[in-house]
């Protein structure tokens, strides 16, 4: 069974969420191709520095930053 993702523009509120993810997705999936100063400088552990920064992007008049949802969150 499959569900039906759906996609919404980001908002500064996801900023955290989406650090959070590249960096695990970073570090799960690349670890055995890179070594560990290429992921740590690719995608550094989630801090308040790296949320507010993406949360500025997110900010910016011609960002295009998505979110994918499942639908049940707005």
């Amino acid at each position: 069974m499959s569900q039906k993702i759906y996609y919404r523009k980001a908002t500064t509120k996801d900023a955290n969420h989406m650090i959070v993810v590249h960096f695990k997705a970073v570090h799960a999936i690349s670890a055995e191709h890179y070594p560990e100063e290429v992921l740590k400088a690719w995608s550094p552990k989630p801090n308040k520095d790296r949320e507010n920064w993406l949360a500025e992007v997110i900010l910016k008049p011609n960002s295009d930053c998505f979110v994918a949802t499942n639908g049940t969150e707005q």
